[in-house]
């Protein structure tokens, strides 16, 4: 009996080991930022110190789409949103490893003297675990850039960015991206509804609708909960095996005593 106990103790360690892993979720770096999976990261540009006014862009965010998934927006944008100098703004979710969007005034130019945000977009982390802890990469360009002269602004000279990564603060919907629909679609807080005078490059044109949904689809975080749980019911399951192995042991040693 001894010999069981020991085998069933050897167990219960090597699955709570386990189960305490698979909680802890694969982990990743972003920047100086340890992420893990099932975190939803929340990511923001904006631009400072700029010297002129700015008349158009078109820019990118780059990201690792394997790892990081992009959560859709909404009528109401909560998951993905321009800084009001942006209003207008079309925009391309479905790229791979990468979110394109641009915008212009010809007119005026983009109030970032109201508004220096750029952009927030907020992502799932996925468990990949030939990838655990490198590098995510996720960063953001100005592919083009120009002043009311419609001359280059150039970085560091004309104007700077700031990158702000945060960690589960976002409570919106959860639905991710469907980039195989692929989609090009407008700011629709823009007064016109028609997305300005930019144009997004390099996508489809099939007017895919991003709204999401009333319920939020099965996600990654989902099915590792789902695991975690089904693991703890084993651990449960094996815990009471134990308790019922101790108790009949000891009936038996009583009845061998008496």
């Amino acid at each position: 009996m001894k010999k069981t106990l020991s085998i069933l103790f050897v167990l219960l360690i090597i699955m709570l080991s386990a189960v305490t892993a698979y909680a802890d979720g694969t982990t990743y770096k972003i920047g100086d930022k340890q992420i893990k999976a099932g975190d939803i990261v929340t990511y923001t540009v904006s631009i400072e110190d700029l010297k002129n006014d700015v008349m158009a862009i078109n820019a990118h965010v780059v990201y690792d789409d394997t790892v990081l998934a992009l959560i859709s927006g909404n009528k109401k944008q909560e998951s993905i949103q321009f800084g009001s100098a942006l209003i207008g703004s079309i925009y391309n979710e479905a790229l791979e490893n990468r979110f394109l969007f641009n915008c212009a005034d010809g007119v005026d130019h983009l109030y970032f003297e109201d508004d220096n945000k750029v952009i927030t977009l907020n992502f799932l982390v996925n468990d990949v675990p030939e990838k655990a802890d490198t590098d995510i990469t996720l960063q953001f360009e100005f592919i083009e850039i120009y002043n009311t002269d419609s001359v280059t602004m150039i970085e560091g000279t004309d104007y700077k960015i700031k990158e702000d990564v945060e960690l589960n603060t976002y409570k919106g919907s959860t639905e991710l991206v469907d980039k195989s629909k692929g989609s090009i679609n407008a700011d629709p807080s823009s007064p016109s509804g028609n997305g300005g005078t930019a144009s997004a490059q390099n996508g489809t044109q099939n007017g895919a609708d991003i709204t999401a949904s009333d319920s939020a689809p099965y996600s990654a975080a989902d099915s590792q909960a789902t695991t975690v749980i089904i693991i703890c019911c084993v651990i449960a399951v094996l815990l009471i095996g134990i308790v019922v192995i101790l108790v009949l042991g000891k009936r038996r040693e009583k009845t061998d005593i008496d």
